[in-house]
């Protein structure tokens, strides 16, 4: 956990960190339930970034996300990576 947390995880900007840690509490995702669930701070101020642009994002890192559908419309992330995040 540590190397995932110095090596993958530090290097991210805050915008991508709030929505890995916002969306880790998910089974699978899809882009309107990654704006949905991505709040930083107070309740009213929504992530910078929307949820299509953290997917794409997310998939061309390789960054642990898994594709569900044929229309690469769900998500999920790896179970291990998942499990990381929320222990942060």
């Amino acid at each position: 956990m540590d190397y995932m947390v110095a090596e993958v995880l530090s290097h991210q900007q805050p915008h991508i960190l709030d929505y890995l840690l916002s969306t880790s509490i998910l089974n699978r995702f899809c882009a309107p339930l990654c704006e949905a669930v991505c709040i930083v701070g107070s309740a009213s101020e929504q992530c910078a970034a929307n949820g299509g642009d953290f997917i794409d994002w997310a998939e061309q890192a390789n960054l642990f996300v898994i594709v569900l559908d044929d229309e690469h419309e769900w998500f999920r992330y790896h179970h291990l990576f998942q499990d990381l995040l929320k222990h942060l």
